[in-house]
């Protein structure tokens, strides 16, 4: 927790517990700190990971307007767990997160970000 501009504690940013969880992963496994590219890189993987995680959503056939509370528990546990296998892939063990939320704050922002871009669109035709 970090206490905001009032001194009430809140939860820090998305990126910031993605930073934070690339380093703890790089320094458990290698043992020294990665440097600020190699944890560039590795949210900007994440991030991707997120997009084909999404993709896969929009392929199953669900709104791409719809939030990320509205899915069910079983298709969020299911999804998160497809994400973490993405991460695996290019190395990064995501899966050790508890209930899995860095592939749920990462599910979470893109169907934010995914909604938000819909609504744009059609506000401009």
């Amino acid at each position: 927790m970090v206490a905001g501009p009032n001194g009430k504690l809140r939860t820090p940013p998305l990126a910031d517990r993605l930073t934070s969880l690339v380093r703890y992963l790089f320094v458990d496994q290698c043992g020294v700190e990665p440097t600020q590219t190699y944890l560039e890189e590795s949210g900007r993987a994440l991030r991707s990971t997120a997009r084909d995680t999404y993709k896969v959503m929009r392929n199953d056939g669900h709104s791409p307007v719809k939030p990320w509370g509205s899915y069910s528990d079983d298709d969020q546990m299911y999804y998160a767990l497809l994400l973490e296998s993405f991460a695996m892939r290019r190395g990064i063990n995501a899966y050790r997160c508890r209930k899995q939320w860095a592939a749920r704050g990462l599910l979470s922002e893109r169907c934010k970000t995914s909604k938000q871009t819909t609504n744009r669109r059609r506000a401009q035709v």
